[in-house]
Parts: structure tokens; C-alpha cells; sequence
């Protein structure tokens, strides 16, 4: 009884679930309509595209990744390496 009250006021579990992911599916679905139109070799030239895109966007933060650990592995006092470790790990989750 008090299960079927709390399913009828929250819904199920998977009611929940498909509630919160449906925004998600809806922009998915919208971002699938214009590519729809393309052909074979115009969606293959939109890898490089997306690729660009990516380059473009992390190129800063993965230049400085190189010269974090360059500095790094370069440095002789702990305390400093950890610091440049702990920057390391911030920039390798960006």
C-alpha cells in the first residue's frame, strides 16, 4: 500500500530517470535533424570540422599542460613539484 501511495506521488524509478535524461534526448534529436540532409562524404568532412573545433578550444589549456610538467619534471624541491603535480592533475581534468 504505502509503496503503490509513493509510486503514484513520485512516479518509478524509471519515470524519474526518463524525466531527467529527456532534455538531453531532445537536443540530441534536434542536433540530428540538420545532418539528416548530408551526404556520405559531407558528414565524413564534418570529423575534421568537430576536430578544429576541439583543437581550437583546448589548445591553451593542453600548452600549458606541457609546460606544467616540462617545469615539473625539471624541478629539484618537493614542495614545488607538488604544487606543479596538483596544477597538473587540475589542468589534465579541463
Amino acid at each position: 500500500m504505502i509503496k503503490s501511495l509513493m509510486t503514484a506521488v513520485f512516479g518509478t524509478r524509471f519515470d524519474r530517470e526518463r524525466k531527467k535524461l529527456q532534455p538531453v534526448v531532445d537536443q540530441i534529436l534536434a542536433a540530428e535533424e540538420p545532418l539528416k540532409a548530408l551526404s556520405e562524404s559531407e558528414l565524413k568532412a564534418q570529423t575534421q570540422k568537430f576536430r578544429d573545433r576541439l583543437a581550437e578550444r583546448t589548445g591553451a589549456v593542453k600548452a600549458e599542460l606541457e609546460e606544467v610538467r616540462a617545469a615539473k619534471h625539471g624541478c629539484a624541491d618537493p614542495v614545488e613539484r607538488d604544487a606543479l603535480e596538483r596544477r597538473f592533475q587540475e589542468l589534465e581534468t579541463q
